[in-house]
């Protein structure tokens, strides 16, 4: 098993975990036995995830903005007092744009940018060396189907995927034989509340069901994926691999129109 094993003084962290995927990391990796530290901003949805999950012993909630740099701090602060090394992080917190670049405003966009680029290299950055040094770790990073190629009318969202998928599958290399692995996940759509908050639900239903991938199914086949040390994973089955993971092979000539017709309103 390449996870690192659970053990009473290591946590896993998993941001963007009051809702969908990443509430779905924290229930399957406690029910592996691993004390998880969550976060997101709605700290009240993290404080019910917690008590369902057992409390402190097992879940630890820690509200917070990975868009701030003091908010990440905060973060770090709060691992700190619990004493406890990170063997295993789970960079799940994003956000969506679905219309022309910068249509919603250029706050928006570096919003997106912050979690999902700056926020990711940010924590990796703070917990990887650690791993290194003990020879044990793991990241999990939350890629998408839309990092494969450039995606008009969602281009914010398809570049930051696709500095998650670059990153993830360079420093995997670089790790070869360090006993830390980095997985890229790599889903097409997913139902959860991601649709509605980011105004994106026409997307999911232009994607043919049978791509589609529950939460569940793709936290255990991303988990699957770390277990056996692969830099990058489109869960959901052959179905959904062979249909959506063939993406990143196409021409981007022949992508750029394909993406245009499922993001285009």
């Amino acid at each position: 098993m390449t996870l690192p094993p659970p053990s009473a003084d290591s946590v896993a962290v998993i941001t963007g975990a009051s809702s969908g995927i990443g509430e779905q990391f924290a229930r399957q990796l406690v029910a592996r036995g691993y004390r998880v530290v969550v976060t997101a901003r709605r700290e009240d949805r993290l404080c019910t995830l917690c008590a369902e999950l057992g409390g402190d012993p097992h879940a630890v909630a820690v509200g917070a903005d990975l868009t701030l740099p003091r908010d990440r701090d905060r973060l770090a602060a709060r691992i700190d007092e619990l004493g406890a090394r990170v063997d295993l992080l789970v960079n799940n917190a994003g956000t969506g744009i679905f219309s022309k670049f910068g249509a919603q405003g250029r706050e928006k966009e570096l919003q997106l940018v912050r979690l999902g680029v700056e926020a990711v290299a940010d924590l990796t950055l703070r917990y990887l060396p650690g791993m290194v040094e003990r020879g044990r770790g793991a990241i999990i990073n939350m890629s998408s189907v839309s990092g494969f190629s450039p995606g008009p009318y969602n281009a914010g969202y398809a570049a930051v995927k696709a500095f998650v998928l670059s990153l993830s599958e360079s420093v995997a290399v670089e790790l070869a034989g360090s006993g830390v692995t980095v997985t890229a996940v790599c889903p097409g759509p997913v139902p959860t509340e991601f649709q509605e908050t980011n105004d994106a639900a026409y997307v999911l239903e232009r994607v043919p069901s049978f791509a589609h991938a529950p939460a569940e199914r793709v936290v255990a086949d991303a988990l699957k994926a770390a277990d056996r040390g692969r830099a990058s994973v489109v869960p959901g089955g052959p179905r959904v691999r062979l249909t959506l993971g063939s993406t990143r092979l196409l021409p981007t000539s022949w992508a750029l129109p394909l993406a245009v017709r499922f993001l285009k309103r």
